[in-house]
């Protein structure tokens, strides 16, 4: 040892040169250790051979097998690396008792005779259900003294809460008070913790006042929240707020732009003194009178679609919540949106809602408004793009100022100038979000039991949860817990597939979960010669066996009798592999119904099942070199093929919207915008799909037209955690929260 410095193991330094310990860190996660460096002797350790060797977790840890006791193991882990007894023939130390009564309940039966649950596996199972489902003190204890009285005489079971958290406290992780300057500046900590000045701002470490310094790293505008884990009052003639994008968002679809265009009372801004503003200081528009329509305010009529329009709205499960319970009858508002809500009104709907109702300029200047949140909330964004749209915001502006009247034009409309630029800085929109700090102020809220003592509930609930956190990464599997929470469309993804020397096909191995009762039909020749050709032609493997065929000829037997064939050409060349071989081989006619499957991350229903639901998951879109197909799910088959193993697929059976550009579907040059036409029928018989290639889409139908506009919909709420959302989404998608 050398002060600060010691000796590097990594595999380049071999122990010889001194290095500081951030240097030794990088060497180890670039080199690793040298070689046979079991036991260590260059960083001042006692010698192996002595005597009064400290006996560490590994002495302890000698005799226990795997899967023998996973809490056993969880207490090693929790006092490993740096435990160590000082000496094993002495009296054990505070630490060291909590760390032999933990074990001692670790291997203790719960009662005489018990091999399946021990003192400690039962009441981390207990405190787990406490932190989870916010249990209170008294009825806890009353749950575990039910369960003594229940139990045999002999049994272990601890009595209380206050018994539990002394046995178990050690698995939490240490607590620090750390004082902090009243400005922010630095926090007393290490070198610095002795002194009673900011050495940046000279001032009092301590001071009498009613106000609460902590350090700002950034703003939530959720002030109840904030007077209820201060104990102070947030309201007053000085209030500060941050706005982000959820604001601004929700601002320019709900509040001043929703409520002008739809002229709703004591809500829009194009009112009286609007009108007297722009006479006073708007020399063009003095012929406009105080009593005249604007023409981009909604009349009776035109509102009255509007409203029957939300109102008859479906979207996929889990896209938003139920928009026509938003809308008031009486004063054509949109009432009790959540933040989400807005951003889907904005970002999906306004351009479809108001295209037949204003005249192009000003639907185009509000569609712009439109696409640049839609691309600004992109869950992958790059520095070209927020360039671009920082370039655009200026000019949607000026166009939306010649359109409106100038009321509306407040700072929280003007704000979307500076939002590029800040995401240039700070990343993807998403992780800016309010809601999972909305969500976690609600919880801290929740956890306040003692409002005379807020901090101490707080963090006596915080280290509570920590606990049993900690257990629950070592229960049993089955064992329901808050970590081990399902997806909201659970496809099964998280099981191991069997993979026989990558022979397996992915369509029998695909994660795809059913839902509810089946029922049995035949099919006939002419769909499963349907069914069996575009399982063949939609699969690479089989692709490598027909590529010395002339393509002429190919389409010649894709159109005739491919699968014949194939099943021929199978045959003579002896396929090796068993899932091809068997994939050649004509399906079963007798397939399996349902109404409901989870795949990819979607909820798919059939037409008929869905019908009277609020919700509409029948949507499919197919991507493919010649473009996307977009079709509605008739019925979700599962096909079976014979063999020794069983192996099915599962397949959509589709009723298909004309593909044919600018007559089954028009797509808008400039924004992008889809639309196709629900009342041409794709004329090729092809009514199949392989489920693993579908993806889902939403299609509210526009106002006045017979045609449906589309947008699609890329992995619906509740499937990825945050940090998973930028592989799985595309940049076309809302970041939802």
């Amino acid at each position: 040892m050398d002060e600060d410095r010691i000796k590097c193991p990594c595999i380049k330094c071999r122990n010889i040169p001194y290095r500081d310990s951030d240097t030794v860190k990088h060497h180890l996660y670039n080199s690793g250790f040298v070689k046979e460096y079991w036991f260590w002797d260059k960083h001042g350790e006692t010698s192996i051979d002595d005597d009064n060797t400290s006996l560490g977790v590994d002495d302890l840890n000698t005799n226990l097998n795997e899967g023998e006791c996973i809490y056993r193991e969880m207490v090693i882990d929790a006092m490993a690396p740096d435990f160590n007894i000082s000496n094993p023939e002495e009296e054990p130390n505070a630490l060291d008792k909590k760390f032999f009564d933990m074990l001692e309940a670790a291997d203790k039966e719960l009662w005489s005779g018990c091999k399946n649950v021990t003192q400690l596996s039962a009441i981390a199972r207990l405190l787990n259900i406490k932190s989870d489902y916010r249990i209170p003190e008294q009825s806890y204890d009353a749950i575990c003294q039910l369960k003594n009285d229940v139990l045999p005489e002999d049994n272990n079971m601890v009595g209380s809460l206050y018994e539990i958290k002394k046995l178990i406290q050690a698995l939490g992780l240490p607590v620090e008070m750390i004082d902090c300057c009243r400005f922010g500046c630095m926090i007393y900590w290490r070198g610095v913790k002795d002194l009673y000045r900011c050495k940046f701002c000279n001032a009092d470490r301590y001071k009498q006042s009613k106000k609460m310094f902590s350090p700002l790293m950034w703003t939530i505008s959720d002030f109840p929240a904030y007077a209820m884990l201060s104990g102070w009052s947030t309201t007053g003639l000085v209030k500060v707020t941050e706005l982000n994008v959820d604001d601004v968002n929700k601002a320019c679809s709900d509040h001043e732009l929703f409520y002008t265009v739809m002229d709703v009372i004591a809500k829009t801004k194009d009112n009286v003194a609007a009108r007297r503003d722009m006479k006073l200081y708007f020399r063009k528009r003095k012929g406009v009178k105080d009593d005249q329509r604007a023409y981009y305010a909604l009349d009776k009529n035109q509102k009255k679609v509007i409203r029957e329009w939300v109102e008859k709205l479906r979207f996929p499960d889990g896209y938003v919540s139920n928009l026509g319970r938003c809308v008031d009858l009486t004063g054509c508002r949109l009432l009790r949106m959540k933040s989400h809500d807005c951003h889907v009104f904005m970002q999906r709907l306004m351009p479809i809602a108001f295209h037949e109702m204003f005249p192009k300029h000003a639907w185009e200047a509000l569609t712009e408004l439109s696409l640049f949140f839609k691309t600004l909330t992109t869950t992958s964004i790059t520095t070209k793009d927020m360039e671009m749209i920082e370039a655009e915001i200026p000019i949607i502006l000026c166009k939306l100022e010649t359109i409106f009247v100038p009321g509306i034009f407040n700072s929280m409309e003007h704000l979307p100038v500076h939002l590029p630029n800040e995401a240039k800085i700070v990343g993807p929109i998403q992780y800016m979000w309010m809601y999972p700090f909305e969500r976690y102020l609600n919880q801290l809220k929740k956890d306040v039991k003692n409002k005379a003592r807020v901090e101490g509930s707080v963090v006596n609930v915080y280290l509570l949860r920590e606990e049993s956190k900690f257990c629950s990464h070592y229960f049993e599997i089955g064992v329901p817990t808050c970590n081990r929470k399902l997806p909201r469309n659970d496809d099964g993804g998280g099981d191991e597939q069997p993979n026989d020397n990558n022979e397996i096909l992915d369509i029998f191995s695909y994660p795809g979960c059913h839902y509810g009762r089946f029922r049995n039909r035949m099919l006939s020749d002419e769909e499963l010669h349907a069914a069996q050709t575009y399982i063949l032609l939609n699969k690479d493997k089989i692709k490598h066996y027909i590529r010395d065929i002339d393509q002429h000829e190919l389409a010649a037997e894709v159109e005739k009798n491919f699968v014949v064939w194939f099943q021929n050409y199978a045959r003579t060349i002896q396929i090796n592999n068993k899932y091809i071989f068997s994939l050649s081989k004509m399906p079963f006619k007798r397939v399996k119904l349902y109404g409901v499957y989870f795949v990819n991350g979607y909820k798919f229903q059939t037409e008929a099942h869905g019908l009277n639901k609020s919700t509409i998951n029948s949507g499919l879109c197919v991507s493919s070199q010649g473009g996307d197909y977009y079709g509605k799910v008739e019925e979700i088959l599962e096909v079976e093929y014979p063999d020794y193993q069983i192996k099915t697929t599962v397949l959509f059976k589709c009723h298909w919207y004309d593909p044919t550009p600018k007559e089954g579907v028009k797509v808008h040059k400039q924004y992008n915008l889809v639309e196709i036409n629900v009342k041409r029928k794709y004329n090729k018989f092809e009514l199949f799909v392989l489920a693993m290639q579908a993806t889902q889409f939403v299609h509210p139908r526009n106002l006045c037209s017979g045609l449906f506009s589309v947008h699609v919909v890329h992995i619906p709420t509740g499937c990825p955690h945050p940090q998973n959302l930028t592989l799985l989404l595309e940049d076309d998608d809302i970041a939802l929260p």
